[in-house]
């Protein structure tokens, strides 16, 4: 059972098309799409009323009989034709005029349906906006953490390291110190040494260095794809640039994925 949300984004997905199809002078292709949407977008329509039907034909039987579609019925027998010819006839030649008064029409009757069934690029394009200004929190967020994270690490790694070169001092210093019986050199030799032995251990274990250096990339990653994020609607500055923007927002979704 397909849900009403699916039916909308898929009812969607053709009405972008569409209008990619009619930028690029794909005219047939371009009306077929616009025609799936008002198809589609009727049939909803009836399905919400739980009405059945068995083909297209029949539902456009139902609407020539729906009060809804009375000052329409003209409109939606020619919408129905040509979108049949579009879908059939290989052949058949439109022009850039005749395809924008079809979209117009078909928009005219699914603002009669339901206003708020097919998406305008500006909405579409405020949503990409919103996901914009959401991953840009995202990456001003994971870069800070991460340079926080790769200084927190330099810290630990110079603790460490002040730490063994005392210890390492000290031990010279007190096997080679006159001031130190040998059997008192032993004895405070021993203690240092095995602390030396620990704090060496733990910094290779705990890899400071290498931790640091990750975060330290990762927030530079980070920073990168900020300036990208920052940058974006100056390349893509209205809804004019919708379908370009969509593959934009696409990659950077991906790209910080790969990221995290």
């Amino acid at each position: 059972m397909v849900s009403n949300s699916e039916k909308y984004q898929k009812i969607n997905n053709f009405w972008f098309s569409g209008e990619s199809l009619l930028r690029s002078g794909f005219y047939r292709q371009s009306v077929y799409n616009f025609w799936v949407v008002l198809r589609d977008s009727i049939s909803t329509y009836f399905d919400k009323k739980g009405i059945d039907y068995s083909s297209t034909a029949e539902l456009m039987m139902l609407v020539l009989k729906d009060e809804k579609f009375t000052d329409v019925n003209s409109d939606l027998s020619f919408l129905y034709t040509i979108g049949i010819c579009a879908e059939w006839d290989e052949y058949m030649e439109l022009n850039k005029k005749q395809v924008a008064e079809y979209r117009q029409k078909v928009k005219s009757i699914l603002n009669q349906i339901n206003p708020s069934i097919v998406k305008t690029d500006l909405q579409h394009y405020g949503e990409i906006v919103t996901e914009i200004k959401r991953h840009l929190e995202d990456a001003e967020d994971s870069r800070n953490q991460h340079y926080f994270l790769a200084a927190r690490y330099r810290k630990y790694k110079m603790s460490l390291e002040i730490m063994i070169a005392i210890l390492t001092s000290g031990i010279i210093f007190i096997l080679t110190s006159s001031a130190f019986e040998l059997q008192t050199s032993r004895l405070f030799a021993a203690p240092l040494s095995i602390l030396l032995l620990l704090f060496t251990t733990l910094r290779y274990i705990l890899k400071f260095e290498e931790n640091a250096s990750n975060h330290w990339v990762a927030a530079q990653n980070y920073q990168r794809m900020r300036r990208n994020l920052i940058n974006w609607k100056s390349d893509f500055p209205d809804e004019s640039y919708l379908k370009e923007a969509e593959i934009t927002v696409k990659h950077y979704r991906e790209r910080i994925t790969e990221i995290n």
